[in-house]
């Protein structure tokens, strides 16, 4: 019967590898299904980084939300 996976070793760092321990944990994953979800992430190109027009974008969006709960806030008497 054939292995349906292969082991490989990997280095961390002390730190790093207690952060993705941690981070696996939140997850409900094992460190090695962490690590599988985020290769697979990305070579799906999941993990690309946002264009810096995406990121004006989204601040700005983030600005409006700001003076919107303002707004609501001042007619709810300062209750936000």
């Amino acid at each position: 019967m054939a292995r349906e996976n292969t082991t490989q070793g990997i280095s961390f760092t002390p730190e790093l590898l207690e952060r993705a321990k941690a981070r696996a944990k939140e997850r409900g994953l094992s460190m090695s299904g962490y690590v599988q979800q985020l290769i697979r992430a990305d070579l799906q190109g999941t993990n690309d980084p946002l264009s810096s027009s995406a990121l004006r974008q989204i601040k700005g969006h983030l600005a409006e939300l700001v003076e919107l709960r303002k707004a609501v806030a001042r007619s709810n008497g300062g209750k936000g």
